[in-house]
C-alpha cells in the first residue's frame, strides 16, 4: 500500500520533482493522521486514479450579515471509485468581508478551478497530471512541508468516505467539486506557475458552464473562460498565466462587438462587480446589445496567479495611524512580505502592469474570434481602457469611461480635496437635518485635527482574522486618510458630519468604526496586484512637486495617494516604470463617452478633459451631484447602453438629488455603532 504510487517519469520530465511522489510512509502516514483522511485511501489512490473532469459548483448563500461557519467540499474520483465530503471552518477574516457585504464567503476563496487529465502508460496504470488554471486562497489552509513537498489541509475534516472497486458509483460524466475554503492533500508544488506554464500554449481558451449570483440570491446562467498569455511580453521567457472572465451572451441576434468591462482598483475582479445587483443590471442590458466580458485582470481574483493572495504576515501594527509615516512603514512591510511570496516562486512582479493588462486584452479579443471589442471601464478600468486604445486602437469599436484617470494620473492633489471639503460643507449648512448641528463642516475637520493632534485617540476594535480586541491610538493622520476617503464617496459622503460632530464631542464610536474597517482591510489583505499596476505607472514627477507644495498648505497634508509612496513602490516592482510612451499625449478617433461625478473628488472632471482634448470623436457627460461611482444610477445606464447602441447621447443632461446627511444617531444605525 505504501509502495511509490506512480511512476514520475509518467508526470511530465522535470515539471514535478521526483520526490513528490516517493514520500516516506512515516511522514505521509502522520500528514494523513492530521488531515484524518483514510491512509487506504491517501497513500494509493489519490495519485493513481482516473479523475473525474472537474469544476466549481453552486456555492452555499448565507442570510444577509450572516455567514456559514463551514463550507464543504467534494472531491471524486473514479477507477476506483471514490467519493469524499470535506468540511473546513470559515476563516475570522472572511466572515468580516461577508458582514461588509463584500461577498459571501465560500466561493471567492476556492482553492483552485482546473481539471484533471488521464495518462495511459505501457503498463495499463492511469496516473493522472493536474492541469492547475487558478489558485487561490492558499494562505487559508495551513502548509505541512514534508521533503520539499508542502501539503495542504490540515483544516480539513472528513464528513464522509465512500470507495469501490468500480466507477459505476460515480453518478454522471462528471463529478462536481466545490472546494470551498478548505483544501485536500494534492502537492502544492502542482499549482506552481511554473508548471502551468508548461501544460499550456498561449492562447488557449478553455470555457465552462458558470453560475454568476449576484449578493440578492438571484443565480444567473453564465459561462467561465480561461486564457493562457505570456506573464511577460517584453522578455523572451515562455511562462504563462491564465487571465480568467465571466462571459454573459447576448440576447441580441446580430450581436455587436463583445463590451469588455474593466473594473478599478487596481485589484478589484470583474466578476465580483458583477454580483453587485445594481452592476448585474447593467451588464443585463447590455447584453441586448453584444456579449459581455466581466474580467478579471491579471493578477486578481480568478486570474491565476493572484497577486493579492499571500500567507497571512503576523498583525498589522496597532500604530499605525498615529503618523504618516508609522502607515507608510506598516504597509511598506505588508507590501515586501507579499512580493517575497510571489518572488520566491518565479512570479516576475514587474509584468503585472497596465501595458500587459492591455495586451491581455487584445489577446482575449483575438481569441474570441472578435474583429474588435467595446470597452467600459470605471476608475482604474479607465486608464487600462486607455492603454488598450494607445496600443491596440484599431481594434477598439467604441468605449464608455466613467471616473477616468489618465496615464499615471492616480490621486487628486491636496487643493482638490480642499476644495471637495468647502463644497461639502456648504451642501451640509444647507441640509435641513445637519444644518443648524454642522453649519461649518469644514472648520469643524480643523478642530478635530487639531484635537487628535495633541492628543491620540484610543479606540478598540474587533481584529477579525482573530476575533480578539485590539486597541489602537488614532492621530490625525487617521482622520485625514478617512475623510480623503468619504469625500468621494457617495455612499459615505451622508455621514461625514455626524462623524466631525461626534469627535468633536469626544464620542469615538463613528471613528472606530471606520478605523476598524480600514485596519481589518490592512491586516488580511495586502494589495499587492494595484501597487504593481499603480507602481509601474508613477505620477509624473511635475505633479509630484505640485502636491508637495499644496501639501504644505492643505488641511490634508500629504496622506493623499500614501499607498504610492516610494518604500512602497520599490517594495512592489523595485525600480520598473513603464518607457515614457505610456505617459505621452494620446490622440484617438475611437468614439468615447466619458462620465464624470461633478462632485468626484478622485478623478474630478477635469481629467477626463485632459484626456478629452485628444479625443475629437468624443462626449463628456457631467453628472451633478454625481461622485466617483455614477454607474448603478438607472439614467447613466441608460445613457451608456444607448451609446453602445451608436444612438446619439449628446444631449443628455442627468442630476442627482443633492445628499442627504444623517444625524449622528442616525449615521450609528447605519454603521451598526455603540454609543
Amino acid at each position: 500500500m505504501w509502495g511509490l504510487p506512480c511512476p514520475p517519469h509518467y508526470y511530465g520530465g522535470g515539471a514535478l520533482l521526483p520526490h513528490l511522489f516517493t514520500l516516506t510512509p512515516p511522514i505521509l502516514a502522520r500528514t494523513v493522521k492530521t488531515s484524518r483522511i483514510p491512509p487506504e485511501w491517501a497513500g494509493r489512490y489519490i495519485f493513481c486514479g482516473t479523475f473525474r473532469r472537474v469544476r466549481l459548483s453552486e456555492e452555499t448563500r448565507a442570510p444577509p450579515g450572516r455567514y456559514p461557519a463551514h463550507c464543504s467540499a467534494e472531491f471524486g474520483l473514479s477507477s476506483p471509485s471514490i467519493l469524499v465530503k470535506f468540511q473546513t471552518p470559515v476563516p475570522p477574516f472572511l466572515a468580516a468581508f461577508a458582514r461588509h457585504g463584500i461577498f459571501t464567503v465560500c466561493r471567492p476563496f476556492a482553492l483552485f478551478q482546473g481539471w484533471v487529465e488521464p495518462h495511459q502508460n505501457g503498463r495499463g496504470d492511469r496516473p493522472v497530471r493536474l492541469l492547475t488554471e487558478s489558485l487561490y486562497g492558499m494562505s487559508i489552509a495551513r502548509l505541512v512541508n514534508i521533503g520539499g513537498a508542502a501539503f495542504l489541509g490540515t483544516s480539513i475534516r472528513l464528513v464522509s468516505y465512500k470507495y469501490s472497486e468500480s466507477s459505476a458509483s460515480l453518478p454522471g460524466k462528471d463529478r462536481t467539486m466545490s472546494i470551498r475554503l478548505g483544501a485536500f492533500l494534492i502537492a502544492s508544488l502542482i499549482f506552481s506557475p511554473s508548471v502551468l506554464s508548461q501544460q499550456h500554449e498561449r492562447g488557449d481558451l478553455k470555457f465552462e458552464p458558470f453560475s454568476l449570483v449576484t449578493f440578492d440570491g438571484q443565480s444567473h446562467p453564465a459561462e467561465l473562460g480561461r486564457l493562457a498569455v505570456p506573464e511577460n511580453r517584453r522578455q523572451s521567457s515562455n511562462r504563462l498565466i491564465t487571465i480568467a472572465f465571466v462571459r454573459l451572451k447576448s440576447t441580441a441576434q446580430q450581436p455587436a462587438a463583445p463590451i469588455v468591462f474593466l473594473a478599478g482598483g487596481p485589484g478589484i475582479p470583474g466578476a465580483v462587480m458583477a454580483r453587485v445587483p445594481v452592476y448585474y443590471d447593467l451588464f443585463d442590458q447590455l447584453r441586448q446589445v453584444a456579449d459581455v466580458i466581466l474580467l478579471d485582470q491579471r493578477g486578481s481574483g480568478m486570474s491565476s496567479p493572484n497577486l493579492d493572495d499571500c500567507p497571512a504576515q503576523g498583525q498589522f501594527p496597532l500604530d499605525a495611524f498615529t503618523t504618516r509615516q508609522r502607515l507608510v512603514n506598516a504597509l511598506a512591510g505588508a507590501t515586501q512580505h507579499c512580493a517575497d511570496y510571489w518572488l520566491s516562486r518565479g512570479v516576475d512582479l514587474t509584468a503585472y502592469n497596465t501595458e500587459e493588462s492591455a495586451d491581455d486584452v487584445d489577446d482575449l479579443r483575438q481569441a474570441l474570434g472578435a474583429g474588435r471589442v467595446s470597452l467600459l471601464g470605471h476608475s482604474y478600468g479607465t486608464e487600462l481602457a486607455l492603454a488598450m486604445i494607445r496600443r491596440h486602437g484599431g481594434s477598439v469599436e467604441r468605449a464608455v469611461l466613467s471616473g477616468t484617470e489618465g496615464p499615471g494620473d492616480h490621486g487628486t492633489t491636496p487643493n482638490v480635496f480642499d476644495l471637495q471639503l468647502k463644497k461639502i460643507a456648504r451642501l451640509v449648512a444647507d441640509d435641513a437635518t445637519m444644518g443648524q448641528d454642522v453649519p461649518d463642516a469644514a472648520a469643524l475637520f480643523h478642530q478635530d485635527l487639531q484635537k487628535l493632534q495633541k492628543q491620540p485617540a484610543k479606540i478598540t476594535i474587533t481584529r477579525q482574522s482573530t476575533k480578539t480586541p485590539v486597541e489602537l491610538a488614532v492621530g490625525d493622520v487617521a482622520l485625514r486618510f478617512v475623510v480623503e476617503q468619504m469625500l468621494a464617496d457617495g455612499r459615505a459622503i451622508v455621514s461625514l458630519p455626524a462623524l466631525l460632530k461626534s469627535i468633536g464631542a469626544g464620542d469615538y464610536s463613528l471613528l472606530e468604526q471606520r478605523i476598524g474597517a480600514l485596519y481589518n482591510g490592512f491586516d488580511g489583505h495586502s494589495g499587492l496586484m494595484g501597487r504593481t499596476m499603480n507602481c509601474s505607472a508613477p505620477t509624473p514627477p511635475a505633479r509630484l512637486v505640485q502636491t508637495k507644495s499644496e501639501a504644505e498648505s492643505s488641511a490634508f497634508g500629504d496622506v493623499i495617494r500614501v499607498d504610492m509612496q516610494p518604500e512602497i513602490c520599490k517594495a512592489a516592482v523595485g525600480d520598473f516604470v513603464l518607457d515614457t510612451d505610456y505617459f505621452a499625449p494620446l490622440y484617438s478617433t475611437v468614439p468615447t463617452l466619458f462620465l464624470s461625478g461633478a462632485l468626484d473628488a478622485n478623478c474630478p472632471p477635469m481629467k477626463a478633459d485632459r484626456m478629452r482634448w485628444g479625443f475629437p470623436s468624443s462626449l463628456h457627460l457631467v453628472i451633478d451631484n454625481g461622485f466617483h461611482e455614477t454607474l448603478p444610477a438607472e439614467k447613466v445606464q441608460a445613457v451608456a447602453v444607448d451609446f453602445f447602441r451608436g444612438r446619439d447621447v449628446g444631449e443628455r443632461y442627468i442630476s442627482f438629488a443633492p445628499p442627504h446627511f444623517l444625524s449622528v444617531e442616525e449615521a450609528k444605525k447605519a454603521a451598526g455603532g455603540r454609543r
